[in-house]
């Protein structure tokens, strides 16, 4: 699975030119100095912790999903393998691209939008949850089941945007790998 990026990686590494610079100029800011600035910062700890309960939200509804139409709604464990992955990917994919879309719309005229964006998008969550069980089969419960799968993932991009935005340039890819290593410990966890 990882040959593909270990392929752009390398297309990557053959095709772009770090720019020119100062090396002297760059901030030799360690990985512990990074980590404690990250930590310090209100904005990108409170971001992290936040994205990584979003995450712990989107990974129990992906988890439990499938058992629930199985168990509740009847759908076979085939119909499961051949319905499921392509429309997961596709609408997880689309609420994590809308969410930054929208966001980056609304923040040229509504202050904190990559907050809020995500924040609207969780608070949407728990109704579409609530009418796609109670749908009376699986095919129903199951396209209906998209709209929250969607809303879920549309805490990423925005809040991405946010570490982003608020870190010093020279710390944006350390304070990125924090986030998604909070992101994903939380969540996941």
């Amino acid at each position: 699975i990882s040959l593909p990026g270990m392929l752009f990686a390398a297309i990557l590494f053959l095709l772009v030119e770090e720019p020119a610079g100062d090396d002297a100029a760059r901030s030799k800011t360690s990985l512990p100095a990074s980590i404690r600035l990250f930590l310090n910062d209100p904005v990108l700890r409170m971001t992290a912790l936040a994205a990584g309960i979003s995450s712990c939200t989107s990974f129990s509804i992906n988890a439990w999903l499938p058992s629930y139409l199985m168990r509740v709604q009847g759908m076979s464990l085939s119909d499961m393998s051949v319905y499921y992955g392509a429309p997961f990917a596709l609408f997880s994919g689309m609420g994590m691209w809308s969410a930054g879309f929208i966001a980056d719309r609304l923040d040229r005229r509504v202050a904190g939008a990559y907050a809020l964006v995500p924040a609207c998008a969780l608070f949407l969550t728990a109704p579409a949850l609530v009418l796609a069980t109670s749908m009376p089969d699986w095919t129903s419960s199951f396209m209906v089941f998209w709209l929250p799968l969607m809303l879920a993932q549309m805490f990423l991009a925005p809040m991405l945007a946010i570490i982003q935005n608020h870190s010093a340039p020279e710390l944006r890819g350390t304070a990125s790998a924090i986030f998604l290593f909070v992101n994903s410990l939380v969540g996941a966890g």
